[in-house]
């Protein structure tokens, strides 16, 4: 079942749509931010671990990882760490087990001993969207991330909770679709002032110009240095009058632990 040899394949419509449909879930769940858990860290500026060593160094809240204990690869099995994905200039850095919530479909429910990986984009590029998959010799799993800048780590769960076994023997299977950012993102400062709060953000326009079109407001929860969760959350505002300033509720915003990426805006 296991192919050592399988290449990346260039980004197919359903891999679009795909992406579309993780960032639309993200932005329509509706939870109540007081029964959040709280990430430990206050950090929202993300560092730059890269190398093996830093990476190995983070204390990532819930994870356990597979290569305690051992030397060189993993203790689960063929896949040597850090794994290139062949020539995206991402690798697997590390994997094991996460016991938190689940975030990857914005649910945020509890999940025990959930397989999870970490992957660090050490290309020039920032990548849009990628899912791969890692197999073993009785199963398939599945990981899906999305918006991971060029320099940036993110911890990824496999995409339906299956969980982390340390007797399965995982191996590489395939990057089935990837995308990179075409064009040039902006937090679009000169327009926009953001400020967040624990499930809520303001948003104002300083400008002196109407905004009659929706506003997106992109973002990730981060920890420790890194992303937490392949998903990127959206918020959403129809329009901003000049000058106008309004709040919105955004359940998965976390002041301490959340970081806006980017925002896109039209007028119609």
């Amino acid at each position: 079942m296991v192919n050592h040899k399988s290449k990346l394949h260039v980004l197919t419509v359903l891999g679009a749509l795909a992406l579309v449909t993780i960032m639309l879930m993200a932005g329509c769940a509706n939870k109540d931010p007081n029964k959040l858990s709280k990430l430990s860290s206050s950090m929202v500026d993300i560092k730059n671990p890269t190398t093996p060593e830093e990476i190995d160094e983070l204390e990532i809240p819930g994870f356990v990882d597979a290569n305690s204990g051992t030397e060189g690869g993993t203790a689960a099995g063929e896949l040597a760490l850090p794994y290139a994905l062949g020539d995206s200039g991402l690798s697997i850095t590390r994997l094991g087990s996460y016991t938190g919530r689940f975030v990857e479909d914005g649910s945020d429910t509890l999940c025990f001993d959930t397989l999870m990986i970490v992957v660090t984009n050490n290309s020039e590029n920032d990548v849009q969207y990628m899912k791969l998959h890692l197999e073993s010799e009785s199963d398939k799993y599945e990981f899906n991330l999305t918006s991971l800048p060029a320099g940036k780590s993110v911890m990824v769960l496999e995409a339906s909770c299956k969980k982390f076994d340390i007797q399965e023997h995982y191996a590489f299977g395939a990057v089935d679709s990837y995308a990179l950012y075409q064009e040039e993102r902006s937090l679009h400062d000169d327009i926009f002032v953001i400020k967040g709060a624990d499930g809520k953000l303001v948003v104002k326009n300083k400008s002196k110009t109407d905004i009659t079109g929706s506003i997106y407001i992109y973002y990730k929860t981060a920890d420790v240095g890194i992303y937490i969760g392949g998903i990127t959350y959206r918020a959403k505002i129809d329009g901003l009058a000049a000058g106008e300033e309004k709040e919105i509720e955004t359940s998965h915003y976390l002041k301490n632990s959340s970081k806006v990426l980017f925002v896109t805006f039209a007028n119609e």
